[in-house]
């Protein structure tokens, strides 16, 4: 059988490597960075404050999800599959942007009301909109296009850098009068970065002069957004399955319980964004494009893949098993038997979210088989649901934790069906 590296060829795995370190480069600066922020935050301005901000974020964020609706893979592999034909790329290029603006002004009008229907908005209008303007930055922000054409180099590196400054400035001013600077130095460094992706992709590629040329076809950005629609469901679905969990395990723990499971959650979060998400995205773009070219190479990469996914999956779970105790005394400043266990009880997803990134991305997203994603996580979403509902009074919160594994697992067992029902596996 023939090794991966035999299949693919030296100059791809060299280019695969590259934008995987600025994937993760960008993860840092999307993720790491502000969860290394918290503690100083929460020292500074006090965790009612600091939960106060954290609930406009949360808020904030199902707009964003919106707006983005999916296009970091819809986008990505139409611009993987066409990155030497520029007439189609600007195509692309500008109906993924005027569907994302038209996406940005529905979700104005859900949020205007939505504040005029809660007084918690109302007595809180500076907050909310200095949350909410981080939305024109991932309007802007190309990230989609750069992944499908195999070039994260330069706009990983600036994302970093105003990152970075976005968090010195905390450092630097913050004090309990001024807390809105944490918002909108978030909102601001986002706003940077997307104009500085868009000019940077739009002189490139040399798109303005095409711009002139371009005839706006609203039947194209429905076209967009329908393609798009089963990822957007999916991503919703696994966000609201999760919060969901969360909401429910609350009603049975304590404060103090349900703050050391929202520590774990957050740290395999970040450990997942910074390991398996910055690989699946760097594989796609080319998975997609050698998929089309050679769909019998496609299927055989896969399959090497999904190996390779395993073992990783193995290597995650004996790390979060084996290292819980410290991170917990590291992390959480506990030394809690039953935190302990959740966190070791976490290495099952650990060990399945590799593969289940694989099967997923590279086996249903790359080959267009996305329209069964959706109806794959509303199960998985009422299965993780209901089990914590059952079982919250008796297990806690392991409840939620068993209901995300449940889930997890039989989400990749669903795919894996799929790709043999569809003959890619």
């Amino acid at each position: 059988m023939s090794s991966l590296q035999e299949i693919v060829k030296s100059k791809d795995i060299k280019l695969i490597i590259k934008n995987y370190f600025f994937l993760v480069v960008t993860q840092f600066g999307n993720y790491l960075i502000p969860f290394l922020l918290t503690p100083f935050i929460i020292r500074k301005i006090g965790a009612a404050q600091f939960g106060e901000i954290s609930y406009f974020q949360n808020v904030v964020i199902y707009t964003t999800l919106f707006i983005n609706f999916g296009f970091e893979y819809t986008a990505t592999r139409l611009v993987a599959r066409n990155q030497k034909n520029n007439e189609k790329l600007a195509s692309v290029f500008f109906n993924t942007l005027l569907a994302k603006v038209f996406l940005l002004l529905i979700s104005l009008g859900f949020t205007f009301v939505w504040f005029l229907s809660s007084n918690k908005l109302q007595n809180n209008m500076p907050l909310l909109l200095a949350c909410w303007i981080i939305n024109l930055g991932f309007v802007l922000y190309p990230g989609w296009f750069f992944q499908g054409m195999e070039q994260m180099k330069l706009t990983s590196l600036f994302n970093l850098a105003i990152k970075i400054a976005g968090a010195v400035a905390i450092l630097l001013f913050l004090h309990p009068d001024n807390y809105l600077l944490i918002p909108v130095s978030f909102s601001v460094s986002q706003i940077a970065i997307g104009f500085i992706a868009f000019v940077v992709a739009t002189q490139q590629y040399k798109f303005a002069s095409a711009f002139k040329s371009f005839k706006f076809s609203f039947t194209s950005v429905l076209q967009n957004l329908r393609e798009s629609l089963p990822i957007f469901i999916t991503q919703l679905t696994n966000s609201t399955y999760l919060l969901g969990t969360f909401l429910i395990v609350a009603v049975f723990v304590s404060s103090e319980e349900l703050g050391y499971f929202s520590g774990i959650q957050k740290f395999i979060y970040a450990l997942l964004m910074l390991v398996q998400l910055p690989l699946n995205n760097a594989l796609f773009p080319y998975v997609n494009r050698v998929s089309e070219s050679n769909p019998a190479k496609g299927k055989t990469i896969v399959k090497k893949l999904m190996l390779g996914g395993i073992a990783l999956g193995v290597l995650l779970a004996v790390f979060v098993y084996m290292f819980a105790p410290i991170i917990v005394d590291l992390f959480l400043n506990t030394k809690d038997g039953r935190v302990v266990l959740q966190m070791q009880t976490f290495s099952w997803l650990a060990a399945i979210m590799p593969l289940s990134g694989i099967v997923s991305y590279q086996g249903l997203y790359a080959n267009y088989l996305d329209r069964y994603s959706s109806a794959i996580s509303i199960v998985c979403a009422l299965v993780a649901c209901t089990f914590t509902f059952f079982t919250g009074n008796s297990l806690g919160v392991l409840s939620a934790i068993w209901g995300w594994i449940i889930a997890q697992w039989l989400d990749t067992f669903l795919t894996f069906v799929v790709l043999r029902r569809e003959t890619f596996l």
